[in-house]
């Protein structure tokens, strides 16, 4: 569930959040590894969603060349938070997976889905607050200079105060159903600059936490080659 937002008794929190895909990854080789063992620990032996792998590292069907990850650091370039990002006019978990959610369905190139999410466990507590909505911030940050225009996918019901007290502008395109005892429903965040401010202000943000590096491929445009795997490979070999 998400930390409850007493701003007073947080810990400071050093977090830089980097944007990366497939056209720069070679330069993140320690922070992918880091971020997929991270989820394996979290997606596989915490939650069980999928069954365990060889190397402990956890990747899955939409870690193509279509994705953006949105990577957490902290000032030793330590991964503690991280999500993926895919293009809703893509192959996605909402509409391929979650689609008996969907009252209606949107294919739209500057929407993205947001999807493996986490706080990395041995941080998680006090911080937990700061590092979320710090991590927001980023996340419309990075929208903006896009041109995405919204973001979301299945969301479980009791994160939608929090983007709600983040000035957050929610759209529901289907009704509440239950997924493995959690209330959830298919919904999508407006990005906007007002939602921005709202994240950066509630996490005390006094400039931009959002970091890019070598040359990077446009979330909306050009599609990349959706069957091609290449972040995986590099990692595995």
């Amino acid at each position: 569930r998400p930390p409850r937002l007493h701003c007073d008794a947080i810990l400071e929190v050093i977090m830089l959040v980097h944007v990366i895909n497939h056209t720069n990854a070679t330069l993140y080789s320690d922070v992918l590894r880091d971020l997929f063992r991270v989820r394996h620990d979290i997606f596989v032996k915490e939650k069980q969603w999928v069954p365990p792998s060889d190397d402990g590292l956890e990747f899955d069907q939409y870690d193509t060349d279509d994705a953006t990850y949105l990577v957490g650091l902290d000032d030793d370039g330590r991964v503690i938070t991280g999500s993926r990002f895919i293009p809703a006019d893509r192959p996605h978990m909402l509409t391929d997976i979650f689609h008996y959610t969907l009252e209606r369905r949107t294919e739209d190139r500057t929407v993205a889905e947001w999807t493996r999410g986490f706080i990395r466990p041995d941080i998680r507590g006090l911080a937990s607050a700061r590092i979320l909505v710090a991590f927001c911030a980023a996340v419309q940050q990075w929208a903006m200079e896009e041109g995405v225009t919204k973001v979301g996918g299945i969301q479980e019901l009791y994160w939608l105060p929090l983007w709600r007290k983040m000035g957050w502008k929610v759209d529901m395109l289907g009704q509440t159903v239950e997924i493995d005892g959690a209330m959830c429903v298919p919904a999508y965040m407006e990005i906007a600059e007002d939602a921005r401010e709202g994240a950066a202000r509630l996490g005390r943000l006094k400039s931009s936490n959002l970091v890019r590096m070598g040359v990077i491929r446009g979330f909306v445009g050009d599609h990349a080659d959706g069957e091609q795997r290449s972040i995986e490979q590099q990692i595995r070999g």
